[in-house]
C-alpha cells in the first residue's frame, strides 16, 4: 500500500482536531476567571472579502461553546476554508484575539469582527477575553515521515509536480503552511501561457518556441535567465496539455491571442479547485497547515524537511529522496522585497514570504533578479489589497467606450498599450480613473461581478458611497457631477472625451495609438479609481534544465529542487500576462518528470 494513506489520515486527522476544538473543549473560566456570560445564542456579522459573514456564538455559563458561521460567500479554496478552521480556534483560545489564516486576512478579520459583535449583544467586551494558553504539543519527539519526494507549497506549481510524480509512481507528500491549497495561483485570473498546444493546432496557429523565447526575453529587457525562459518557451503546451489530458484537470477550450487562453470559468480559485479535486482522487496526501522550515541533508546531499503544525505546534521530520521547494515568491518579506515598493498597494498572496529562500540559501543556492518585481494597474483597490480586474479591462478598452484619465481629467497613455509603459505612465500620475458610459459600465460591472472580482453587494456598496469610500466607484448623470464627485477636473474631462469621440469618428487616435472602436456614450458616466499595485516576484534561485537548484559554480544542490514562483529570472525585468500561471504549471511538470527520472521511475 501507497505511504499516501497514511499521510491523507494524518492531514484529516489534523484538520478535525482543529475544526472540532469547540465539542472538545475543556471548561475555561471566562474574562480571567472571575466573570460569567449570559448563557444563550447571539449572532453578529460583518462584511468579509466577498459578502457578508454571519456566525452564531453559544455561550455557556462560564466559556464559549460554540461558533458557527451561517453566512458565507466567501472563495470557496481560500475564504471558505479558513471560515473552516476558525470558529474552532477560537473555542479554543476562548477569544478572538488570535492570528487569523495567512492569505485569508481579509476573511479573517471580518469572521472575528462578526464574532466580536455577537459577543457585544451578549454583554461581553471582547477584548477583555484574554487568549488561554494552547494545550501541550501532541508531541514531545518529532514524528517521522518517509516518502519518495516531499514537496513543499501546494499552489499551481507544486500540485503539479505532485500530480507528476504520483504518475510516476513515486511516494509523495505534499506541505503547505496554509489551511488551504492554491497560493498565488488562487488569486490569478487563471490565464495560462500555452505555447504549442493542441488548441493552438486545432486552430492552425504557427508558434514557434524560438519565437516565443524571444518574446519574453524582449518583454524582460534581456535581463531573464535564459534557462527556464526557455523551458517555459519549449514546454507549456505539453504541460497543460498532459494535465487536460491525462491528468483530468479540466480547462476551457478558448483562446485569447496566439498563446494565452483561459484555463478555467471561475478563475484561478476554480482552477486551483479542479487540481486539488484530482490530487483527493488519487490520494495524493496534503499536510495543511504545517510549514516547512528546514532542510536537512546527509553528506551534502539534501535528503529530508523539518516541518511544524501551524496550530499545534507538533514537530515533523520527513525522511525523503528528493525535496522540490513550491514556495511561491517574497512579496511579503520585507528583507526581500526592497524599499521600492513600500508605496504600492499589495495584490499578492501574503503567504509568500520567502519561505523557501530561507530554506536554500544556507545550502549555496544562488538568487538573482531580486530587484524585479510585477507592477500592474489593471485594478481597484478591495478591503485594502488590490483587485485585478483584467478580464473586464480587456473588453472594455477594445470594444466599448472607455479611456482612462488622470486627476486632471486628461488622458496620459495607451490604454491597450504595453502594460509596463502603462504603469510608467501611471506613476507619473496623482491619481487615475477608468471613465465609462452607461453602457459601458454596466459591461465592466457585469464582468467584475461574474468573474470574482466583487460581489454585486460591494458594487452596490461602492456605488452608494459615490466616491467618499476606499474603493471610489464616482458617478452622476453628467460628466461634471461625475468628476466632482471623484476629485477630477470637470473641464479638462469634458474636453477630453470630446477629443477622443472625435478620434473614434476619424478612426484613429492621434495622441496616443489606442485602437478606437467605440465612442463615450451617454451617462450616466463613472470614474472608477485604479490603481498601481505589485504582487508576483520576479527574482529568486536559480536553476539548471533539470530544475535543480545550483550554487554559485553553476553545480547542482544534490536532492534539491525548485519550481514555480521560487525560481528567479524567468520573466526578466518585466512580467508578461499569463506567465505566472504558465510557468508555475510548465515547471511543476517538469520538476516532477525530472524527480522521477533521476529516481529510477
Amino acid at each position: 500500500m501507497k505511504c499516501a494513506n497514511k499521510f491523507v489520515a494524518l492531514a484529516l486527522c489534523a484538520a478535525l482536531a482543529l475544526s472540532m476544538a469547540g465539542c472538545q473543549a475543556e471548561s475555561v473560566p471566562a474574562q480571567g476567571g472571575g466573570a460569567s456570560f449570559a448563557a444563550g445564542t447571539y449572532e453578529g456579522e460583518a462584511q468579509g472579502m466577498e459578502g457578508v459573514i454571519r456566525v452564531a456564538v453559544t455561550l455557556g455559563e462560564d466559556k464559549i461553546e460554540k461558533v458557527e458561521v451561517l453566512e458565507s460567500s466567501e472563495t470557496e479554496t481560500i475564504g471558505e476554508v479558513a471560515l473552516d478552521s476558525l470558529p474552532g480556534a477560537v473555542v479554543a483560545a476562548q477569544s478572538t484575539q488570535i492570528d487569523g489564516v495567512a492569505s485569508a486576512t481579509i476573511t479573517s478579520d471580518a469572521f472575528f469582527a462578526a464574532v466580536n459583535a455577537a459577543l457585544a449583544a451578549a454583554g461581553v467586551d471582547p477584548a477583555s477575553l484574554a487568549p488561554q494558553a494552547a494545550g501541550p504539543s501532541e508531541a514531545g519527539e518529532a514524528e517521522t515521515l518517509e516518502c519518495d519526494v516531499v514537496i513543499v507549497g501546494a499552489g499551481g506549481a507544486g500540485m503539479t509536480a505532485a500530480l507528476r510524480a504520483d504518475q510516476a509512481g513515486l511516494d509523495v507528500l505534499v506541505l503547505e503552511k496554509q489551511a488551504f491549497v492554491g497560493g498565488a495561483t488562487a488569486m490569478s485570473g487563471g490565464n495560462s501561457i500555452a505555447r504549442g498546444s493542441k488548441y493552438q493546432a486545432e486552430q492552425g496557429i504557427e508558434d514557434t518556441a524560438e519565437d516565443f523565447f524571444l518574446y519574453l526575453m524582449q518583454n524582460g529587457d534581456y535581463q531573464n535567465d535564459g534557462t527556464p525562459a526557455w523551458l517555459l518557451a519549449r514546454y507549456s503546451g505539453e504541460a497543460v496539455d498532459w494535465l487536460d489530458d491525462e491528468m483530468g484537470v479540466g480547462f476551457e477550450d478558448a483562446i485569447s491571442g496566439t498563446r494565452v487562453r483561459f484555463s478555467d470559468s471561475r478563475n484561478g480559485a476554480g482552477m486551483v479547485q479542479n487540481f486539488y479535486e484530482v490530487l483527493q482522487g488519487r490520494d495524493i496526501p496534503v499536510m495543511l497547515n504545517t510549514r516547512a522550515y528546514e532542510l536537512t541533508s546527509t553528506d551534502g546531499t539534501v535528503d529530508g524537511v523539518k516541518a511544524r503544525d501551524v496550530n499545534t505546534g507538533k514537530e515533523y521530520v520527513v525522511k525523503t529522496k528528493a525535496v522540490l521547494l513550491a514556495t511561491g515568491g517574497y512579496c511579503c518579506d520585507p528583507d526581500y522585497i526592497g524599499e521600492q515598493n513600500a508605496g504600492l498597494v499589495l495584490s499578492g498572496s501574503k503567504a509568500n514570504t520567502g519561505d523557501g529562500i530561507d530554506m536554500a540559501l544556507p545550502y549555496g543556492a544562488v538568487l538573482q533578479n531580486m530587484d524585479c518585481v510585477n507592477v500592474a494597474s489593471s485594478g481597484i483597490v478591495k478591503n485594502g489589497m488590490g483587485q485585478h480586474t483584467k478580464r473586464a479591462n480587456d473588453i472594455i478598452f477594445v470594444k466599448n467606450g472607455a479611456v482612462i484619465v488622470n486627476q486632471d481629467g486628461e488622458r496620459f497613455a495607451n490604454e491597450n498599450g504595453p502594460g509596463a509603459d502603462f504603469v510608467q505612465a501611471q506613476l507619473q500620475q496623482e491619481r487615475a480613473f477608468v471613465l465609462m458610459d452607461a453602457e459601458t459600465f454596466q459591461v465592466y460591472a457585469d464582468t467584475c461581478v461574474s468573474n470574482k472580482y466583487f460581489t454585486q453587494e460591494q458594487l452596490d456598496q461602492w456605488l452608494e458611497e459615490n466616491g467618499t469610500g476606499e474603493t471610489v466607484f464616482a458617478h452622476g448623470d453628467t460628466l461634471a457631477e461625475a468628476a466632482e464627485k471623484a476629485g477630477v477636473d470637470a473641464a479638462g474631462l469634458q474636453a477630453t472625451v470630446e477629443r477622443y469621440n472625435g478620434f473614434v469618428e476619424a478612426g484613429e487616435d492621434a495622441d496616443f495609438g489606442h485602437a478606437v472602436s467605440a465612442a463615450i456614450g451617454d451617462g450616466p458616466y463613472y470614474l472608477v479609481e485604479r490603481v498601481v499595485a505589485y504582487s508576483t516576484t520576479l527574482g529568486g534561485l536559480t536553476i539548471n534544465d533539470r530544475l535543480q537548484l545550483v550554487d554559485e559554480l553553476n553545480q547542482p544542490i544534490p536532492g534539491l529542487y525548485a519550481a514555480g514562483e521560487l525560481v528567479g529570472g524567468v520573466d526578466g525585468a518585466h512580467f508578461p500576462g499569463s506567465c505566472g500561471v504558465g510557468w508555475a504549471l510548465t515547471s511543476g511538470y517538469l520538476a516532477g518528470g525530472e524527480i522521477a527520472q533521476a529516481l529510477g521511475k
